[in-house]
């Protein structure tokens, strides 16, 4: 692994890192540090194992929407990575690292001087995150808009020939972790007790593998009982409107407490009008879905019906969801990472200061 250039997509919810060649992300972690309860124990865990351990430990997200919140605990989380989930002295290889629209400078040079002084990489590169998969989804039509659903965030950020409108981003504050806790308070409904950490794991395996989206969800098409098992449970019989369910919030905000305005449908609408009208076409007929949260079945249907009925100058709608949506960011990484343009080394970093 010599030399090779690591790629790292730190999440809200997920970090994906690995090499430059591979094909997917080597490791998959849970963006999640713990911190023991116990006084005088120092000793932190991450992702998973934190998760395992959340009885006798705080559970810490360092990124919230997309942006480090928590720099102490962002550092050893970087740190883990490095060294014990890609294995690596990483004074020896070049670092690929991706970012949200909505990022600032300050988080930026931050992270570039932690890289640089810290653990004395040869050289960087940060990339945007939405152009990343807005270039991988879309190489051949460079006006369209990315919806990119995270885990506690979606970023609606239009594309004009290639390059952001900035002025037309739409940020929703929610994403899949809501989901998974509006999936666990139905599924107490349905006599199903999922009330810790480490459950509500269970609960976003269940959203992710079963749940689905109804066109109508006052006329369910789908509304037979599913049976699942999972390692450690009995099986368990799930009422189909409870699979439905789990995703509506998506376009009725209002059943986690957020406002209607703040729908999937809404807030995509909302992004392409705000950019010049001379646009709207292209981008309606290019609206890109990306990220974790936008893997369920029948979201390109139920999306392009309800942005239609807000469309009043009969724009047609077109949903674009590519197989590999889920991973785009790490796709249009590793194919950026061969490019020379915008790294950075260590000396051009010490003497401007700024990336």
């Amino acid at each position: 692994m010599a030399d090779k250039k690591i790629i790292i997509d730190f999440g809200s919810g997920w970090t994906k890192c690995g090499f430059e060649g591979e094909v997917t992300p080597s490791v998959e972690c849970l963006t999640i540090v713990g911190h023991p309860n116990k006084e005088g124990d120092n000793k932190l865990f991450y992702g998973k194992e934190a998760v395992a351990r959340f009885s006798t430990s705080k559970l810490v997200y360092p990124i919230k929407s997309g942006i480090v919140c928590n720099w102490e605990d962002m550092e050893k989380f970087i740190e883990n990575t490095f060294y014990y989930k890609l294995r690596v002295e990483p004074q020896y290889h070049s670092v690929f690292l991706t970012e949200t629209t909505m990022n600032t400078n300050e988080n930026r040079n931050k992270m570039a001087e932690i890289m640089f002084e810290t653990y004395d990489i040869p050289s960087i590169k940060i990339a945007n995150q939405q152009k990343l998969s807005f270039d991988h989804l879309s190489p051949s039509n460079k006006t369209g808009t990315i919806v990119d659903m995270g885990d506690d965030s979606i970023n609606i950020v239009p594309f004009v020939d290639g390059t952001i409108i900035k002025d037309s981003v739409v940020t929703v504050d929610f994403g899949g972790r809501n989901l998974t806790g509006y999936l666990a308070a139905l599924l107490f409904q349905n006599g199903y007790s999922f009330s810790t950490v480490a459950d509500h794991q269970i609960v976003r395996q269940i959203k992710e593998k079963h749940s689905f989206i109804e066109m109508d969800y006052d006329k369910p098409v789908n509304t037979k009982k599913q049976s699942f098992s999972y390692p450690g449970l009995s099986d368990i019989q799930i009422d189909a409107r409870y699979l439905y369910g789990c995703p509506e919030p998506l376009f009725r905000p209002s059943l986690i407490g957020f406002d209607s305005t703040d729908s999937l449908c809404n807030s995509t609408y909302s992004s392409i009008m705000k950019c010049d009208e001379k646009h709207h076409q292209s981008l309606f007929s290019n609206i890109i879905l990306s990220g974790g949260s936008s893997m369920f079945n029948g979201i390109k249907e139920r999306l392009e019906s309800e942005i239609s009925k807000l469309n009043t100058s009969n724009n047609k709608i077109n949903i674009i969801c590519s197989k590999d949506r889920k991973h785009s960011n790490w796709f249009g990484a590793s194919k950026s990472i061969t490019t020379t343009d915008n790294w950075v080394s260590k000396e051009q970093f010490t003497e401007k200061g700024i990336l």
